[in-house]
């Protein structure tokens, strides 16, 4: 049978191995949006990539996880896209308008 206990008495509780990812410059560069200009993206040139790497796919998904923390960070919603050469573009996620079903 398991022990009952109050977590308030365990004083020797291990936290996480290490702090989440957290990227000022990639932060701001997502706060730098602007909802109002079509198109309008930013190049993440640290997350630049070699398609022909054999370890390409988890290098993008590294990344996409990073960017992804960022914008959590800064409160935003974005869409994240490779070009065919490994460059990271980010957008903000375009709100789809609700359609009146009749």
């Amino acid at each position: 049978m398991s022990q009952k206990i109050n977590l308030n008495q365990v004083t020797n509780l291990v936290k996480r191995g290490r702090e989440a990812f957290h990227d000022d410059e990639i932060v701001a560069d997502i706060l730098s949006l602007d909802s109002s200009i079509d198109g309008d993206a930013v190049m993440i040139d640290k997350a630049q990539g070699t398609p022909s790497d054999d370890d390409y796919v988890n290098h993008k998904n590294t990344w996409r996880n990073r960017v992804a923390k960022c914008a959590e960070i800064a409160q935003r919603d974005v869409s994240i896209f490779w070009t065919e050469t490994g460059e990271m573009i980010v957008a903000l996620k375009v709100q789809k308008k609700k359609r009146n079903r009749k």
